[in-house]
C-alpha cells in the first residue's frame, strides 16, 4: 500500500529511522483492531467495506494488521509517548544535533 511504500523508500534514504510515538513503537490503539476480521471493523466504524473502483493512492488500502513500525524496516530508536513531550523529543533530539547518540532513561521510556 501507499504508506508501506513510504515507508520503505524512507527508511532507504535516512541515515536514522526513529519510531515517534506509541503508535510506531507498538500499534498501540490502531493494532487493537487486529483479531478481529477486516470487513467487521470496516462495517463497525464506516459502515461499508473498501469502495470499488479507488485508484492507488486516493485512500491508503485497509491493511491485514496494524503493525509498529519495527515490524516493517529496521527503527534506530524509539520515541514512546503519545504523544511524546516537548522535553523528551528534545531530550533525544539534542545528542542527535550534536552527533551523539541519544539515550533515554526513566520517564523518558514511559508510554502514553
Amino acid at each position: 500500500t501507499e504508506h508501506l511504500k513510504m515507508l520503505l523508500e524512507i527508511r532507504k534514504k535516512s541515515k536514522i529511522l526513529v519510531a515517534f510515538g506509541d503508535c510506531a513503537v507498538t500499534g498501540n490503539v490502531p493494532s487493537l483492531r487486529n483479531p478481529l476480521p477486516r470487513e467487521e471493523v470496516l462495517q463497525a466504524v464506516y459502515g461499508t467495506d473498501d469502495p470499488p473502483g479507488l485508484e492507488e493512492g486516493e485512500v491508503p488500502k485497509f491493511l491485514p494488521q496494524a503493525l509498529p513500525l519495527h515490524a516493517v524496516v529496521p527503527v534506530d530508536y524509539f520515541l514512546p509517548g503519545c504523544p511524546p513531550s516537548a522535553d523528551r523529543i528534545w531530550t533525544f533530539l539534542r545528542p542527535v544535533l550534536l552527533g551523539q547518540k541519544p539515550v533515554l532513561s526513566g520517564p523518558d521510556l514511559k508510554f502514553g
